[in-house]
């Protein structure tokens, strides 16, 4: 079962802004692996001036079929998710 979270953060005074977001997603395993301790990836949004773009780290992560458009959408959403550079 797949869960969404929607954040809702309130307009930040001048003087604050978000210049970062890092996510850590984790799985079961799937058939093909043969470890047992799960699968992690964690996606980082920098931005070194030219807009943001998202870093992924994993060692492995499979995904279904179906899943593939919803993991572009979140990488969207987090690239667009407040701070400078956002489109809001």
């Amino acid at each position: 079962m797949r869960k969404s979270l929607t954040l809702k953060i309130p307009a930040l005074p001048d003087d604050i802004r978000i210049e970062g977001v890092r996510v850590s997603l984790g799985q079961n395993n799937d058939s093909c692996d043969e470890g047992n301790l799960g699968q992690e990836m964690i996606i980082t949004i920098n931005d070194a001036g030219g807009g943001k773009y998202p870093v992924i780290e994993t060692s492995r992560w499979a995904f279904d079929e179906g899943e593939i458009e919803w993991f572009a959408q979140t990488l969207k959403a987090l690239c667009a998710f407040g701070g400078e550079g956002s489109e809001e």
